[in-house]
């Protein structure tokens, strides 16, 4: 019934686990998500709040239209700041409109980019109106099937060579890119094994695929940097390959991490 009434425009919604309002594309899922649960993706909000004694760099890979960015700016005041990357021309203009509105221009800093393993540019595909379907080359995404994708020209840049008002120190990475997150981790290596940041990642082999990787060589890889990989949503859980969900990596000579999480795991 939502699609056939809903024909476009914008929402402003407020989901319960998030601080702050956002204005949405009206028919994307992402608005008719929290609409019909009040809520996004809480278990993650909840795993996050565990480090809101953050005072690094706060890295959001795919920022979309800010939710997570928004989060961190109001929820992690500690935090040296936030740095929200996002490609997607219709979703980065939301998410500067959310930040500004929501009052967290002073907290955030916003790029517009692609980040990958090496600099150069690519194609970059994202579907009007529901800003959460964008990706390198073509969408893979089953909730993009059947609709019409749009392609622009990006810049894609190793998390290294990001240019922003200071240099990173990351002390969380928060990576959502459809599939391109063993490019966006290889091309941060350095960052990682400099700061040890907390790494919080999408790990999906349908998504992976098209890059022809997979969950299992995404956790190996992070795991041989030190790493031990968790189930984001499930941290008593490693992760079962292949895997649909959102992985959490814990530096393993961070023992104040590892505690934080055990101690969650142990509830």
């Amino acid at each position: 019934m939502y699609d056939q009434v809903v024909r476009g425009g914008h929402l402003i919604i407020g989901p319960t686990n998030f601080p702050g309002e956002f204005k949405v594309d009206a028919t994307s899922d992402l608005a008719k998500r929290v609409l019909r649960d009040g809520t996004f993706e809480p278990e993650l909000t909840a795993l996050l709040s565990l480090f809101t004694d953050t005072r690094g760099d706060v890295v959001n890979i795919g920022a979309n239209v800010g939710f997570y960015a928004i989060f961190f700016a109001r929820c992690f005041a500690k935090a040296r700041r936030v740095v929200a990357i996002e490609p997607n021309p219709e979703a980065f203009e939301l998410l500067q409109w959310n930040i500004n509105t929501n009052g967290v221009s002073d907290r955030v800093e916003c790029v517009r980019a692609c980040i990958g393993e090496v600099p150069g540019q690519a194609e970059f595909a994202f579907v009007p109106g529901k800003s959460e379907y964008s990706s390198i080359g073509r969408i893979t995404h089953a909730g993009a099937r059947g609709l019409v994708q749009q392609h622009v020209t990006v810049d894609v840049l190793p998390l290294t060579s990001v240019a922003s008002g200071r240099a990173l120190e990351p002390e969380i990475i928060f990576i959502d890119t459809e599939g391109a997150e063993l490019l966006v981790l290889r091309g941060a290596k350095d960052l990682v094994m400099k700061f040890r940041p907390l790494l919080i990642f999408e790990c999906e082999d349908e998504l992976l695929r098209k890059f022809d990787h997979s969950s299992k060589m995404l956790h190996s890889y992070v795991d041989g940097l030190g790493y031990e990989v968790r189930n984001a949503l499930a941290p008593k859980l490693g992760l079962v390959h292949p895997f649909v969900g959102v992985a959490v990596g814990i530096p393993k000579d961070r023992r104040e991490l590892l505690s934080i999480v055990q101690g969650e795991m142990a509830e």
